[in-house]
């Protein structure tokens, strides 16, 4: 079973954890049997620095190492600019193209993985004739650029022509399927992401007790969408109504908006208690969860969410937003709650409850560690082989 994955993120030196999901489900897919080669798009005004993936299972030393396929597109900044995408989509599959062209002179692979849509979904037409087996797309969430309709009509033709030469689309989570329906593509499959599951020995259910400082945390870019203003509100509100309640938020991940965040947590009074670790790596960001008593991220823009199950699979109980990807995962009042998007007021209900009852936290906790058992990346990794027409051990 030879399988090609291209992608457009890898975990790099500047950003340990981004992409980190296709590194796992790459590791998972070779636990499963499989040859997997690995492709990740780089270009001229972005050229990321690739870790190894080390994906060692059974005694067994192997590394991955993704080969870097370099374009030459035009930067994001100029996304705008009439012809842009049918520029980048053009030079992004010709040099697709002619990397499979060298790679199937020494190995052919059965079928093609692509996560995500621009360029690299947008580019399948100009390579598909190149493979014998199925292509499959995934689509881990809404493009903003394209959602927000800067590519207009030409955006619409690109998607028709990419899923007439696609033999399936996954998409990650429901939030997704209102989208996929709203882009005309028919033939879609809902495959949830997983995580690596730690072993059930290494897990600590216990919680702080009162009146130790309970600790919060939340792991995300610092983009708008992510709630950790809303999180800063809500905490400030909670300090105001259980004065003697002590608590300290802890906040894994970097982005445009830290600046702004950095502002807003002096400007309430709480700075002293909110601590911006930045951008760590993948074992010091799992440290951090395992460590945590609450994971919250009240997020209105999540497709599934790693980063829930990632908590709940440590025995931490989370706090996310309905009709979101949390909603996928996490079952109100039984494994964790869920909030309102944008609502101050049931999140700072729901975290003064968490963070005041440790007991509460503790059977959440438990019950979040089962969930989080069914959302193994092996798991994903029987689903995928099946759509893409690889067999299944």
């Amino acid at each position: 079973m030879r399988l090609l994955v291209l992608s457009g993120c890898w975990p790099t030196q500047a950003n340990p954890i981004s992409g980190i999901f296709v590194a796992q489900q790459v590791a998972a897919f070779v636990r499963a049997g499989c040859d997997v080669r690995v492709a990740c798009i780089g270009n001229t005004f972005h050229r990321p620095s690739f870790f190894s993936c080390d994906l060692g299972r059974n005694g067994k030393d192997r590394s991955l190492i993704p080969q870097e396929v370099r374009v030459n597109n035009l930067p994001e900044q100029l996304f705008w600019l009439p012809g842009s995408m049918a520029f980048n989509v053009s030079l992004t599959g010709r040099a697709i193209a002619a990397y499979l062209k060298e790679l199937q002179r020494s190995w052919r692979p059965n079928a093609v993985l692509v996560h995500g849509m621009r360029y690299l979904g947008f580019s399948v037409p100009y390579w598909r004739q190149l493979i014998d087996g199925k292509v499959v797309q995934v689509i881990h969430g809404v493009d903003r650029r394209l959602s927000n309709g800067h590519a207009g009509k030409q955006f619409d033709a690109w998607v028709a022509n990419s899923a007439a030469s696609l033999d399936s689309t996954v998409i990650v989570g429901t939030p997704l399927l209102s989208h996929a329906a709203g882009l005309g593509i028919a033939d879609v499959r809902l495959v949830s992401n997983g995580t690596d599951i730690p072993p059930l020995s290494t897990i600590d259910f216990s919680q702080r007790a009162l009146p130790a400082p309970r600790i919060l945390l939340s792991v995300s870019n610092l983009d708008s969408i992510k709630g950790i203003d809303l999180n800063l509100l809500a905490l400030s509100r909670i300090t105001q109504k259980l004065p003697g309640l002590e608590w300290e938020y802890r906040i894994v991940g970097d982005g445009a908006e830290r600046t702004r965040l950095e502002a807003l947590k002096t400007e309430l009074g709480i700075a002293e208690r909110v601590h911006f670790l930045g951008r760590l790596d993948y074992a010091e960001t799992m440290s951090e969860m395992a460590n945590c008593d609450v994971f919250c991220l009240p997020s209105w823009g999540e497709a599934f969410g790693i980063v829930y199950i990632e908590a709940m699979a440590r025995g931490r109980p989370v706090v996310g937003c309905w009709r979101n990807g949390a909603q996928d995962i996490v079952t109100h009042e039984s494994d964790g709650l869920l909030v309102e998007p944008k609502d101050v007021d049931s999140l700072s209900e729901a975290l003064g409850q968490l963070l005041s009852d440790p007991d509460a936290c503790s059977r959440l906790g438990r019950r979040a560690r089962l969930t989080a058992e069914r959302f193994s990346w092996d798991s994903n990794v029987r689903n995928m082989l099946g759509i893409l027409g690889l067999p299944v051990n």
